[in-house]
């Protein structure tokens, strides 16, 4: 082998060695290539999962952007609603103080109307009461001249006389059967005397006291005891009239009665006075009565109303917070939008970037494939040039 060919073999040893070294440094970059665009392929499925994602959360805040939107205008819907029945509300308040302050008026009203109807009473009682002294001082009277009926019988005409113009009389025999009556109780029971001549009380019976009212009665004057007692009676034309009672009985000499005197003082302007100021007690006291519940009333109401100010104060309140809580969360919507729109951005730059790197791993797979097919060549040449060394050699 001349020197030539030595140095052509050492040069093509030292190429082929270069060659395989740079083969080696070319897998290892075909190696690390393909790494990088399985990762690359790995971020472009991740980025995409990702533009997925935001796509979605983008449409959901879109709703709920929708949602609060419609909130708001409900919101404002119901403040205004609300303000409406605060005002109305209001008014309602003015007219029940108004009302309360004349029921107070007629409370006063009515107190003094109770005043006066309470005096108006007392002073009927005191009437009443003197009528009693008068009435028990003439029983006594009355019982004197009945001691005295056999020593002056023109005094005792005297006292009838007196009797027959101030009260009412009739007597009756033992059985209740009317015997005498004087023109006071033919005036007040509008029956002539022959009427009532020959019949007994049943006749002006109103049918207002009961029968044990009766049978008291009789069982006190038939046990020769005086009987006192207001009786309402019915007079011939249908109207009734009260009579302050006192029943006598004449006795025998064996002790039993046997005849009644009764003594009757027309008590009706009385009864219809009471009457009447009973009647207007129980009203007093019932208008009483609805009075204390309507004042209870308008203060329940003036309560609930107070309650009600104080609530729809308090709504108001949440109102205003939760339209600035809204405002916060439009303005908070906006920025997430801001941000959506910008990550929307970043993952185009990104997807043109891959897409970038994509052509560019397309173009450094064409290059290797190139490099390769000359690298086969290469070595091709390089067993040829060997073989031929070999030859040479």
């Amino acid at each position: 082998m001349d020197k030539r060919n030595l140095n052509e073999l050492i040069i093509a040893q030292k190429e082929i060695a270069f060659q395989n070294e740079e083969k080696k440094n070319r897998d290892a970059e075909l190696v690390i290539a393909k790494k990088e665009l399985a990762f690359q392929n790995k971020e472009k499925k991740n980025r995409a999962s990702e533009l997925v994602i935001a796509k979605k959360e983008l449409a959901f805040q879109n709703q709920e952007t929708k949602n609060r939107a419609a909130e708001l205008v409900i919101t404002k819907k119901e403040l205004a609603f609300q303000n409406k029945d605060k005002v109305k509300r209001s008014a309602e308040l003015a007219i029940a103080n108004k009302e309360l302050a004349f029921q107070y008026k007629e409370k006063g009203n009515r107190a003094r109307e109770l005043m006066v109807a309470n005096m108006e009473l007392a002073f009927q009682n005191h009437e009443k009461a003197k009528r009693a002294s008068e009435l028990v001082i003439a029983n006594k009277e009355l019982n004197h001249l009945d001691g005295l009926l056999q020593s002056n019988l023109k005094e005792m005409s005297d006292y009838k006389y007196a009797l027959d113009e101030a009260t009412i009389i009739a007597i009756t025999n033992n059985k209740g059967i009317i015997k005498k009556v004087n023109p006071n109780f033919c005036k007040v029971s509008k029956y002539i005397e022959e009427e009532l001549i020959g019949k007994n009380h049943r006749i002006i019976n109103s049918g207002y006291h009961t029968k044990e009212f009766f049978r008291d009665l009789w069982l006190t004057i038939e046990k020769g005891k005086i009987w006192k007692g207001e009786i309402k009676n019915k007079a011939k034309d249908g109207t009734f009239y009260w009579v302050d009672t006192t029943i006598v009985p004449f006795l025998s000499v064996q002790g039993k009665p046997y005849q009644y005197l009764a003594i009757k003082v027309d008590i009706t302007d009385r009864k219809e006075a009471e009457k009447y100021l009973i009647q207007r007690t129980e009203q007093l006291g019932i208008a009483n009565k609805e009075l204390a519940f309507q004042n209870d009333e308008k203060e329940n109401r003036a309560a609930e109303l107070v309650i009600a100010n104080k609530e729809l104060a308090f709504q108001n309140d949440e109102k205003e917070n939760r339209a600035s809580e809204l405002a916060i969360a439009n303005k908070e919507l906006a920025f997430q939008n801001d941000e959506k729109e910008n990550r929307a951005s970043e993952l185009i730059l990104a997807n043109k970037e891959l897409a970038f790197q994509n052509d560019e791993k397309e173009n450094r797979a064409a290059e290797l494939v190139i490099a390769n097919k000359e690298l086969a060549f290469q070595n091709d040449e390089k067993e040829n040039r060997a073989a031929e060394l070999v030859i040479a050699n």
